[in-house]
């Protein structure tokens, strides 16, 4: 799933200013860190028959066809993801200063 759930918008509405740095970069690190947590979360919940329809699906579905599998398998999916989202999110917000200083 390579949608971006965390945007420049997301970073902005939290005061987090980024001048000087590469957005792009830090988006493409925090939503890839995000799908790993999303991912290890994910196959922690699944049995083995899951976990292989979900290889199958990842490598023959289309984004939406696993999204909407994910959805109808793991019911607390959007919860999940949400709650790795302001997990992540409170982590950079901590970090914020520090970022903000090597600018």
């Amino acid at each position: 799933m390579n949608q971006y759930f965390i945007t420049a918008d997301t970073l902005d509405s939290l005061g987090i200013d980024l001048t000087g740095q590469d957005k792009d970069a830090l988006l493409t690190h925090l939503n890839e860190t995000l799908q790993e947590r999303v991912g290890a979360e994910i196959t922690d919940s699944l049995n083995d028959e899951q976990l292989k329809t979900l290889l199958d699906k990842q490598e023959n579905a289309s984004e939406e066809e696993l999204g909407t599998w994910l959805e109808q398998t793991i019911p607390d999916f959007k919860q999940l993801v949400q709650d790795e989202i302001d997990i992540l999110l409170g982590e950079l917000a901590e970090n914020s200063n520090g970022i903000n200083e090597t600018a």
